[in-house]
């Protein structure tokens, strides 16, 4: 069945007006009288107005992506209102009481989903903390640092029993007041450990792919359900690269501040990580770098191809339609210090910036889902052992071996990382190599890479005893 798809804010003052008699778990309070309302930017002289309204602070806030041309949105505090009146700009209203907009957002559904609703930051973490616990071989929570005010950001590391693998990063809520990413992510996550015993795919990625899965990247913005950091820095402006430094709100240079500094320092510590997604709320885009220019990167047509399956994906799930493209061809406009001019600019990641439309929950999880799980797939499937370099030109330049042909790095199969001696059967020849290396750091008798040769290399020997074909 088709699902008719009414506007983002169509939905928030329909849910706002039905759900009063519910019991709302809001997040935060004092946005009565705030509104937020759609200006039209018709030429330059516009633009400029519409910066200097900005210098307003917390009583201005821009919620679309960039100041360009055309319709943007905004949240306005009450005292705002009338500084707006008489810039000459032309205003429509969208939301006409953010806190009942905000409320809404918040209120549980009768059968207490979890998804059911938007949740708190506090909620998100324990949700995280009870998924490590229900799957404690699986999961592990993680904190990649702290935010301006001190609170974690918390992630969740999945992997199951393979020694060699990629690694994948999603998180959400770089914005604070984009928050369905966050449910997305922690729904991917989920997914992943709920489905590991009875879905053979699934096990698949979980054994092949380090998961790691951060739902709230800018805790501070999240809980106050502001945009910026607690300095009002755009953490989406404050990141190096290509482009980076050009924006009055990215913060007084690149890494700047904590979240920015602590996502940095995660991808330093985990050089497999090759996929990387940075995930928005608020139109339906799903973009690649660069962002700063029209030029489109080196890898444009790959980027093209993964961003047009999870489009589909997302469709065929129900989604509708979503635009895809460099984020400066779909915004149209160059943004300067954005994550994924970094990951892919500095780091050669695949690196995605993609924007859910902030309407329902838990259909915004579900249309997601199987776009980011392909995502994971590709990359274990193309680069098995997060080196970087393509799995095919690894073995064509004997950087890694393939026994049994199959075009998969004998390094990034369980069954071929005991065949020691490279003669493509597991025997008494990789035994007594081990048995030879005992006690030795690093080498090829380290069958599970974890820096020196002992009894876990001697039972993985015996474990994989016989062809390695």
């Amino acid at each position: 069945m088709t699902r008719i798809r009414l506007p983002m804010v169509a939905i928030l003052v329909l849910i706002g007006l039905l759900g009063g008699s519910r019991d709302v778990c809001a997040q935060p309070r004092g946005y009565e009288g705030y509104q937020v309302l759609r200006i039209t930017v018709r030429d330059r002289a516009d633009c400029v107005k519409v910066r200097h309204l900005q210098s307003l602070g917390h009583d201005f806030q821009v919620w679309s992506e960039v100041v360009t041309m055309g319709r943007i949105e905004a949240r306005v505090a009450p005292r705002a209102r009338p500084i707006l009146a008489a810039s000459g700009l032309t205003s429509e209203v969208v939301v006409s009481d953010l806190q009942q907009h905000i409320d809404a957002l918040y209120t549980p559904p009768a059968d207490g989903d979890f998804f059911g609703c938007l949740r708190k930051y506090d909620e998100h973490v324990q949700f995280m903390n009870d998924l490590a616990a229900q799957y404690p071989d699986l999961a592990e929570v993680i904190s990649l640092g702290d935010s301006v005010q001190g609170r974690p950001l918390w992630a969740l590391h999945i992997t199951g029993t393979g020694l060699v693998k990629p690694g994948v990063l999603y998180h959400g809520a770089e914005h604070g007041n984009e928050q369905a990413p966050a449910s997305l992510v922690n729904y991917v996550a989920q997914h992943l450990l709920a489905n590991y015993d009875t879905d053979p795919e699934i096990r698949h990625l979980v054994d092949h792919i380090d998961w790691y899965l951060l739902p709230i990247m800018n805790p501070d913005g999240y809980v106050v359900f502001d945009r910026y950091n607690a300095h009002g820095v755009d953490l989406n402006r404050n990141w190096d690269g290509p482009g980076s430094g050009e924006d009055p709100w990215g913060g007084p240079y690149p890494f700047s501040e904590p979240e920015t500094c602590a996502v940095r320092d995660f991808f330093d510590a985990h050089p497999t990580v090759r996929m990387y997604a940075d995930i928005h709320g608020y139109v339906p885009w799903l973009m690649w770098p660069w962002a700063h220019i029209p030029d489109h990167c080196p890898h444009h047509e790959t980027f093209a191809y993964l961003g047009g399956e999870v489009r589909d994906h997302i469709a065929a799930a129900g989604g509708g339609w979503y635009e895809t493209g460099t984020i400066y061809d779909v915004v149209w406009y160059g943004i300067s210090g954005c994550s994924t001019n970094y990951a892919y600019g500095e780091l050669v990641l695949w690196a995605f910036a993609f924007e859910v439309v902030d309407d329902d929950m838990p259909e915004i999880c579900e249309e997601f889902l199987d776009g980011l799980l392909f995502l994971g797939q590709w990359i274990q499937s193309t680069d098995c052992n997060g080196n970087g370099v393509d799995d095919a030109e690894d073995i064509a330049a004997g950087t890694s071996s393939d026994c049994n042909a199959n075009g998969v790095p004998d390094e990034c199969e369980e069954y071929c990382l005991a065949d020691v001696s490279g003669d493509c059967t597991v025997d008494v020849v990789d035994l007594l190599a081990v048995l030879g290396a005992w006690g030795e750091t690093g080498g090829q008798a380290d069958v599970n890479f974890d820096g020196i040769t002992d009894v876990v290399d001697l039972l993985l020997v015996l474990s994989g005893w016989g062809d390695c074909a």
